[in-house]
């Protein structure tokens, strides 16, 4: 007889499908990777990136919530910039759970869950939308108080650099 409770837990991936996983609270983490053989994920819960050694008791999961699993391609920079909309993201998808606690059937929870991966598409393809949305998050992170004394240089250079700029999107 087993004394361990068992949540069900709403899995959504932005670019693949979403799935419904029933898992114990005293598993670790790392057990979600086994739904994605392929690739490597990075899981969001409530704000924050989950570590995959740590139980999702540690993270006061409840039966119902959501878990956003994310796939990074590339390790620097995607994963800098990608880490706080995800971050951001999972705190605003509480409605998705709210939502799917009175969706009784499979097949409607389903196409809301098809919808919600619809408009992360959509403001994943066009580079101008997720600034935005980028811009939010990073207004929230600086709403700190800002630094009394500004240094302004004004120095221009003698000699044009010779070194290449960064490139931060390669297609």
């Amino acid at each position: 007889m087993e004394t361990d409770p068992r949540v069900t837990l709403t899995l959504l991936s932005p670019l693949g499908d979403s799935r419904m996983v029933i898992v114990k609270l005293s598993q670790q983490v790392r057990v979600l990777q086994k739904m994605f053989p392929l690739n490597h994920r990075q899981f969001y819960f409530n704000g924050q990136i989950m570590l995959e050694s740590r139980p999702f008791s540690f993270y006061s999961v409840k039966d119902n919530d959501s878990i956003i699993a994310v796939t990074y391609s590339d390790p620097t920079f995607l994963v800098q910039v990608g880490s706080l909309y995800w971050q951001h993201a999972s705190i605003k998808d509480s409605k998705i759970s709210d939502h799917s606690r009175f969706i009784n059937s499979l097949s409607l929870l389903r196409e809301y869950l098809r919808m919600k991966d619809v408009t992360m598409r959509h403001i994943e393809a066009k580079p101008s939308a997720l600034r935005g949305l980028l811009s939010s998050v990073s207004a929230i992170e600086n709403s700190k108080p800002a630094i009394a004394h500004t240094t302004t240089i004004t120095d221009i250079p003698r000699v044009l650099s010779k070194e290449p700029l960064p490139v931060f999107w390669i297609k």
